[in-house]
């Protein structure tokens, strides 16, 4: 067999949920061919695990020695493996099969990708957005870094524009696939931020009257397997920090 393929992870992680999302709905979350490795957070805030090089997770770890360490691009690797029609190598084939072949969650035509990739990029742009409002904007980086709550604002409102965008793509979707629309990588990489952001930052980022769909969205899949949770998913002591949102003097 070949050597499996490594994912650190930080199971909370705004990023690394990406990916663990997409493997469950994917059905490749048990794969023998993909060893999930959480990783532990040192008293110096660094990220440490048995083999994991340095740098923030995700990152994939392949057998040659290489890494893949940008969430999408790990979750674009593994979808181009199972959506190979004849794959060459035998542990492709059996990852491809444990995946049960299910629908491509990137779009078949060049038009449905073409798509599927302005929405992934809008909903990246997003999380960004979001990663720079707090730490600009809360009392988690009051001492580690220069914050400006007026720039937080700001951030939060680019964030706001992005989302309006993509409310209109998933409006458009729901009026043309209807109640059986298929589970998207879109879908896995906007939960992940929209989750974070009420649950460990008390922030509301769909809170806005025009963004009925994404919030019809966020509703529908929480109900499924893949994004359920314990109660304390994300750690108390932080929680307590990043939920202070700094006043806008």
């Amino acid at each position: 067999m070949t050597a499996t393929r490594t994912l650190y992870t930080l199971t909370w992680g705004v990023y690394p949920r990406r990916v663990l999302i997409y493997l469950a709905e994917k059905g490749l979350s048990h794969s023998p061919h993909i060893d999930v490795v959480p990783c532990d957070i040192s008293e110096t805030g660094t990220l440490i695990a048995e083999g994991k090089p340095p740098g923030t997770v995700p990152i994939l770890s392949l057998p040659d020695g290489s890494f893949i360490k940008q969430s999408v691009a790990i979750i674009d690797y593994f979808e181009d493996i199972c959506a190979q029609p004849d794959p060459a190598q035998p542990w492709q084939k059996e990852l491809a099969d444990s995946a049960n072949r299910r629908t491509n969650m990137r779009g078949t035509t060049a038009e449905e990708r073409a798509r599927h990739r302005d929405m992934v990029i809008l909903a990246d742009e997003v999380t960004s957005l979001f990663g720079f409002a707090c730490h600009k904007g809360t009392a988690l980086f009051v001492t580690l870094e220069t914050t400006n709550a007026l720039t937080a604002k700001l951030a939060l409102e680019l964030c706001t524009k992005n989302l309006r965008l993509l409310d209109r793509y998933y409006a458009e979707g729901a009026e043309k696939e209807g109640a059986e629309r298929s589970v998207m990588v879109v879908d896995c990489v906007l939960f992940s931020t929209l989750h974070f952001a009420r649950n460990m930052y008390n922030l509301d980022l769909l809170d806005d009257a025009e963004l009925s769909h994404l919030r019809s969205f966020y509703l529908d899949f929480g109900k499924r397997d893949s994004v359920q949770v314990g109660e304390h998913f994300y750690p108390d002591e932080l929680r307590k920090l990043a939920s202070q949102w700094l006043p806008v003097e």
